[in-house]
């Protein structure tokens, strides 16, 4: 499933704060749909930081366990939700911009 179809399961209820550098941002799993926003979601079920590689997990480059195991991110609630938030939204890299750019 890819970030742009905005659809997950209707079951999910999940929310994640997410940072990278100094930029916050929310996200929401939320009865079949998905929102984002800016700034930390108030009471996050997981909590991401991250720094740019977090874009290899995106683009499906890098899996979300090895991301842990590596300190690409370093999380705070339940591990198995950033394996749900690796799967799900897929962003890959455009075949128009050069790899490391």
């Amino acid at each position: 499933m890819a970030a742009g179809d905005g659809v997950v399961p209707k079951s999910w209820n999940t929310t994640y704060t997410v940072q990278v550098g100094e930029i916050v941002a929310h996200l929401v799993m939320r009865a079949g749909v998905i929102t984002v926003g800016p700034g930390a979601a108030e009471n996050p079920d997981l909590i991401i930081v991250a720094g740019p590689q977090i874009r290899d997990v995106l683009a499906g480059e890098l899996d979300a366990q090895t991301a842990v195991s590596t300190g690409v991110v370093r999380l705070e609630g339940d591990p198995a939700l950033f394996e749900r938030f690796a799967d799900t939204l897929r962003v890959p890299y455009s075949p128009h911009v050069p790899a490391g750019a």
